[in-house]
């Protein structure tokens, strides 16, 4: 099956650290993994072309005032780049030994989620699984529940209150025979 040119990464000649003139396409909306022998260029290939533009880019898009205050972003070595993507870089270096941690933990983005969810999400009653219309009174229109305020730290798999009760938000449960 053939993609169509946007819904394709397209790299032309990549020749940062050990990359010698890679040329390759990744498909959008699909995972990806990029393997190879310590030193191939797995790191050089994510981190310093594909991130490096990206953020390059990004940065292009500010006003010259405020780029004049973040320094240049050198281009890195590469004929062209077609259909990037915004990027988001985490190093695994710097991952705190967590069971919880995500990309989005990691990235900040699941605050916004949370708070997101807490505002505009549809709370249900836990007992009989009825839309919660009035959340200021606490309880269930239709079979009297108390309920807490819908808050961000309900939908936080590191609290109690958003942890899944069966596995407490690790997405495993441990059981001794």
């Amino acid at each position: 099956m053939s993609q169509s040119k946007r819904d394709i990464l397209q790299i032309v000649e990549a020749s940062e650290n050990n990359l010698q003139h890679v040329s390759v396409d990744i498909p959008h909306n699909a995972l990806t993994v990029i393997t190879g022998v310590s030193g191939s260029g797995k790191s050089s290939l994510a981190y310093n072309v594909l991130f490096k533009e990206s953020q390059r880019r990004f940065l292009e898009s500010f006003s010259a005032y405020s780029r004049q205050y973040l320094g240049k972003l050198e281009k890195p070595k590469v004929k062209e780049i077609k259909g990037l993507q915004p990027a988001l870089a985490i190093n695994q270096k710097t991952v705190v030994a967590n069971p919880r941690s995500t990309v989005g933990t990691m990235s900040g983005i699941y605050d916004y989620l949370r708070l997101l969810y807490a505002r505009t999400g549809t709370a249900y009653c836990t007992h009989c699984n009825s839309i919660i219309e009035n959340h200021t009174s606490g309880r269930c229109e239709h079979c009297g529940t108390k309920h807490p305020e819908i808050l961000a730290k309900l939908f936080s798999f590191n609290s109690k209150y958003g942890a899944c009760p069966q596995c407490n938000g690790l997405g495993v449960t441990e059981q001794i025979d």
